[in-house]
């Protein structure tokens, strides 16, 4: 909830941040760490100007797909895995090969899935498909 209201809080400590999602592996803990996750996701590919467009490195972006794909295909559940699909479309805008590695995963998971991942699979889904 304090990342939702001030994201700035967490900049100081961004390298600690992901290096304790990396090894995170309980779905309680997990749902959390990923949606901070999106919301760093989001505010960096944002098009409006966000602090965080100067605070995220190279090698932090490719930790967060790193982790997030890790979250994608583990046993996590549903919400996890969304927040990892949202956040994996927005680092595909940067890493060319993540997109269609998406696409191919959430291709082939679709139709095991829960409705709630089905229903952010469409959204992210349309989203690759309006991508260039």
């Amino acid at each position: 909830m304090m990342c939702i209201e001030n994201l700035s809080l967490l900049y100081p400590h961004l390298d600690l941040f992901l290096s304790i999602s990396s090894k995170v592996y309980k779905n309680q803990a997990v749902r959390p760490l990923a949606k901070v996750c999106e919301l760093i996701t989001e505010n960096y590919y944002s098009k409006n100007s966000h602090p965080i467009q100067k605070i995220v490195t190279l090698k932090q972006r490719e930790q967060l797909t790193e982790i997030c794909f890790d979250w994608l295909i583990s046993s996590q559940k549903v919400a996890a895995k969304a927040y990892a699909m949202q956040c994996l479309y927005f680092l595909g805008k940067e890493f060319d090969w993540i997109h269609p590695e998406l696409r191919i995963y959430i291709k082939k998971e679709f139709p095991a899935q829960l409705p709630a991942f089905k229903a952010r699979a469409k959204n992210v889904l349309r989203l690759l498909d309006k991508s260039p």
